[in-house]
């Protein structure tokens, strides 16, 4: 075979006292609020059509991203896999999701950003493709969205507060909701995933019929105004349930290293190629392959496997099921 290269005290009295204690353990376990909501809070929702449960997730302050050091990548910390698990099964596919946060009239914010400012993502079709920036509108035009996405905070800590804390479906960063109830995130966000009509567009991702490789969402900041709204970077969600966030860099981050395939291993029609990665979690890494009768065909028409895996600057392996007698492989990499 030949190789290339590419790139979370008294008996009755103390019956009667532990009565009691017991009681009021109960009542503030049923008034515990471990999920909490601020002013101009990043929020991040998750929900399936037709689904029973969905996930409304806290990110922490919109400053958090506006404001991150350009090119930080920020491990999205806020939920973990198992979570989305409970909520959808450990199947990821037709997943919808957004992330939003706004600013309301008398929100007790930092004053110098006004009222109506909103932030939204955008989903990418390619996740190597950034989108085109949400247009800015004015702050009447934008309030009905900012109102929606601060009710949902607002409405997702309302309904931690009815139910016990847990660790999987309510915690202080997510809490899981019934689906399609008049305080879940779906009714925010509504159908079209415009807040109601009350935004210019769709700001959530579908992960389709088949999520097998990482999906990204743009990050807009939108100051009440006109004109195209702000880069602030994007929000990266991964097949095995996590996520990243990559703030905007001033200038384009370099190509990524090369990889080198280090070695191979075949079993039956099995291989398995072992390659170097660079210590990166936002570089994605791909196996083309070929036979000997595409072998002179331009390697963007090489069949690409839908498996991926992120850098961690150790080595790392993709597979290919063939019979094929002879094959040829390369490892792409690419941001």
């Amino acid at each position: 075979m030949r190789f290339e290269n590419f790139m979370p005290r008294m008996r009755c009295k103390a019956t009667v006292m532990a009565l009691v204690s017991s009681t009021l353990a109960l009542v503030s376990q049923l008034n515990a609020e471990p999920f909490v909501y601020n002013a101009r809070d990043v929020l991040l929702g998750f929900r399936r059509v037709n689904g029973t449960k969905e996930l409304l997730v806290n990110l922490g302050p919109s400053s958090n991203y506006f404001n991150a050091a350009p090119g930080a990548v920020i491990p999205i910390t806020g939920f973990v896999p198992a979570q989305l698990a409970n909520a959808f099964t450990a199947d990821l596919s037709n997943l919808r999701w957004s992330v939003s946060a706004a600013v309301v009239t008398a929100d007790g914010g930092d004053p110098s950003i006004p009222r109506s400012t909103l932030w939204m993502t955008r989903p990418r079709t390619n996740a190597a493709v950034r989108t085109v920036a949400w247009n800015r509108s004015s702050a009447i035009s934008q309030g009905g969205a900012a109102n929606k996405v601060a009710s949902m905070g607002t409405d997702g800590q309302n309904v931690s507060n009815a139910n016990p804390a847990d660790p999987v479906e309510n915690t202080p960063t997510a809490v899981t909701e019934p689906a399609g109830t008049d305080d879940s995130y779906s009714f925010y966000v509504s159908a079209g995933g415009n807040f109601g009509g009350n935004f210019v567009g769709n700001v959530e991702y579908n992960t389709g019929l088949s999520f097998t490789e990482p999906v990204r969402s743009d990050f807009y900041e939108l100051l009440p105004g006109s004109g195209l709204g702000r880069y602030v970077g994007y929000f990266e969600l991964r097949p095995d349930g996590t996520m990243i966030f990559q703030a905007a860099s001033p200038t384009p981050p370099p190509a990524p290293p090369r990889p080198n395939i280090e070695s191979i291993a075949r079993v039956g029609t099995m291989t398995t190629i072992s390659f170097t990665t660079t210590n990166d979690v936002t570089v994605i890494y791909r196996l083309r392959s070929t036979n000997s009768v595409g072998l002179d065909a331009p390697l963007s028409t090489w069949a690409t496997s839908t498996a991926t895996v992120t850098g961690n600057g150790q080595v790392r392996t993709l597979q290919d099921d063939s019979s094929d007698g002879d094959r040829f492989y390369s490892i792409s990499a690419s941001r």
